[in-house]
This record gives C-alpha cells, structure tokens and sequence, in this order.
C-alpha cells in the first residue's frame, strides 16, 4: 500500500517504538521474575503482608509477570501491524494499548489508596502479628522472615524491643527469654537473649551493658515498601509515556494508509 512520506515517518518510528516497548515487556517480566523469587524480597513482603485476606504484596510478581508477557505480545502485534501496514492489526493494537493505559492508571490509584490503607494499620496488625505469631520455632516462615529483617537492619520488634514483652515467645519460654537472638548485636549472647528482667528494666543498672537493638524495624519496613514502590512507579510511568508515543505514531499510520496519494 503506497503511504506518504510522513506515513513512512510515523510506520519506522512505530517499529521502533515497538521494539522498545517489546523490551520494556521482557523488563517487567524480569522485575516480576525477580519479585517472585528473590528471597530477601519474599521475607520482606511476608512481614509487610498484613493478613491472608490482604494478598496484593503476595500477588504483585505474578501480577508483573502478566502484565509484562502482555506488553511484550501487543509490542509484537504493534511491529507485525506496521510492517505490514495493517489496518486490522494497527486497530487490534490500539485498543490494546489503551486497555493497557487504562490498567496502568487503575493500578497507580489503587497503589496510592492502598499504601494509605496500609500506611494507616501497619504498626497496630504488625505488633499484634509479631506478639502473637512470633514463638521459639526457627522454622516457622514468620519468625524466620523477622529474623532476617532484624538482622539485616539492625533492629527489634516493630515499633521497638518491647513488643516482645508478655508475647507469645516470652510466655513459650517461662518468661526466660526475654527477645529472639537476632535482635542481639552477637546471636551467640546468650545474657542478650535470657535476661529478660534486665532487658525490660530500664533503671536496672545492667541495662545499658546488654547489647541488642533498642531501635523498632516499621520504619526499615516503611523505607522498603516505598523503595520498591518507586520502582513500579517509574516503571509504569516510563510504560506509559512509550504507550502515548506509539498511540500517536499508530493514528498516523492508520489514517494514511490506504489513502491515495497526492501527485
């Protein structure tokens, strides 16, 4: 189909655009990939998830993972529709990128609305959650997903380290161990972790000499959840200014082709 020369602009820049897109399908694909199953990432987000009928933290690779493989078939289908200079195709893609935007745009609001939410009861089901399922059994994935966050922060208990106190580990334990061992500054401390009446005792002169950390992990919690929300933002926003471009570039295509040209 004969096309204008600016039709012929607009049908090598929409394959370009395309093979761009097609690559930021195969990086979100990476980023979800990497969500699902990176291990640090997983303690993370189990903490971080706030009940069982809170499942958008646990879904959220899977999520990308999806909406990466889709991106990567309408960037294909976007490339094949200007080779070909296909109207049906160039149409098909379109409205398949506008479904997308749209999507990305529900998505944003609903991240903002959720990261309020959560924002708003974290501390409260955080503390509660760690009072009541944090027990002596190393195996169990929650307390093993703590112990990471602790470690790797420097840090006990959510707000601090006196959420341990009359807790599910304290009354496991006879009341012998006062706070788990990764929130002492050596784990093999065995004073750090059995002197609870020392560690709960501010005015006790031993106090000060056991060594464990008095800081609370919601804000290192706080920091990773917005971190790892700024990537999905920038990642959705650099999406969508490719999608506008290659909306642009897709009209202009389609309306010439066909169309006689001017002698």
């Amino acid at each position: 189909m004969a096309v204008s020369c600016g039709a012929k602009c607009a049908k090598y820049l929409l394959i370009i655009f395309n093979f761009i897109f097609w690559l930021s399908g195969a990086a979100i694909l990476g980023v979800g990939i990497w969500f699902t199953v990176d291990e640090e990432l997983q303690q993370y987000s189990l903490v971080t998830r706030l009940s069982s009928t809170d499942p958008l933290l646990q879904y959220v690779g899977y999520i990308l993972i999806g909406v990466g493989g889709f991106v990567f078939i309408v960037g294909f289908l976007g490339c094949c529709g200007a080779i070909h200079e296909n109207k049906c195709m160039l149409g098909s893609y379109m409205f398949l990128l506008i479904v997308v935007l749209a999507g990305e745009l529900a998505a944003g609001i609903l991240a903002i609305i959720y990261y309020q939410q959560w924002n708003d009861k974290a501390k409260d089901e955080l503390t509660t959650m760690l009072r009541t399922k944090y027990t002596n059994k190393k195996t169990d994935v929650f307390v093993k997903a703590m112990d990471t966050i602790q470690k790797d922060e420097m840090c006990c208990g959510i707000l601090n380290y006196t959420d341990y106190q009359f807790g599910a580990l304290y009354n496991m334990t006879n009341q012998s161990e006062g706070i788990p061992s990764s929130c002492c500054e050596k784990p093999d401390d065995m004073s750090c972790i059995r002197n609870a009446s020392v560690i709960y005792d501010p005015d006790n002169p031993l106090h000060s000499n056991t060594k464990f950390y008095k800081k609370g992990c919601f804000g290192a919690l706080e920091e990773w959840f917005k971190n790892h929300s700024i990537i999905l933002i920038g990642v959705g926003i650099g999406i969508a200014c490719l999608e506008l471009f290659g909306l642009i570039f897709a009209i202009c295509l389609c309306r010439d082709i066909g169309e006689p040209q001017k002698a």
